[in-house]
């Protein structure tokens, strides 16, 4: 979650005000919060690879904040 918030603290202008990213900050969590508990019920559902639907939010949360640092 640290690697996807870097973005917005370096890459953010200085017309961005703290409120904003806080919101920001509450939404990705909440976000993530609701893939990862999306993603692990339909593992339960489907009967898939328990270790694949553990790592796959988190991975795929990585993978974002690389994208989004490289970006910056």
């Amino acid at each position: 979650m640290l690697l996807v918030s870097t973005p917005f603290v370096i890459g953010v202008k200085r017309g961005v005000t703290a409120g904003a990213r806080i919101l920001i900050g509450v939404v990705i969590g909440l976000s993530f919060n609701v893939l990862d508990m999306t993603i692990s019920h339909l593992g339960l559902i489907y009967d898939l690879n328990p270790a694949l639907m553990a790592f796959l939010p988190s991975v795929t949360v990585a993978l974002v904040g690389v994208w989004a640092v490289r970006k910056v």
